[in-house]
């Protein structure tokens, strides 16, 4: 097909490292100290955030976030986790018919049943006719650390996190 848009190799190369660059973050530099930060995000994050495979899975993998999103607007979601919050990570509650809620992650919902994972990992396939309710919040479930981090360990913390730049 390229071929018949008359691209060399070479332009092929450049056209698709292009479209791959778009809505990455473009490198800069950060105050903080990156090494302070990654103790600061195991400390603090790791328990619901996984970084390269390691830590929690109740929020995002952030093992790329540094190139999706801008230093301002991590310090931001730190600080206002309500600010912008990540589509696919909302909280569910499901009264189930037979007494009792099952609470977690939303990770699917159809009009015949709805799948939350609990904080420990485990997975509930939930027909929705066992539920006498499903509610999803529209809150987000990370705790703002507003008056509660320091600001020497929030600058770290950004500055860990942009780092985080994925395979790129």
């Amino acid at each position: 097909m390229a071929a018949s848009l008359g691209m060399a190799d070479k332009e092929i190369w450049q056209v698709a490292a292009f479209v791959r660059s778009l809505g990455r973050s473009a490198p800069q530099s950060v105050p903080g100290e990156v090494a302070r930060g990654a103790a600061a995000f195991k400390m603090r994050c790791s328990g619901c955030h996984m970084v390269n495979g390691v830590g929690g899975r109740m929020g995002p993998d952030l093992s790329d976030v540094g190139a999706k999103r801008s230093p301002s607007n991590l310090r931001t979601s730190i600080l206002d986790s309500n600010a912008a919050i990540v589509p696919g990570w909302a909280v569910a509650r499901v009264a189930l018919a037979s007494g009792g809620t099952v609470s977690g992650i939303k990770i699917n919902e159809d009009q015949f049943s709805v799948m939350v994972r609990e904080a420990n990992g485990r997975i509930h396939h939930i027909a929705k006719a066992d539920a006498t309710r499903v509610d999803v919040d529209s809150q987000s479930s990370m705790p703002s650390y507003r008056g509660v981090i320091p600001e020497s360990e929030l600058t770290d913390l950004v500055a860990y996190l942009f780092s985080l730049r994925g395979g790129m």
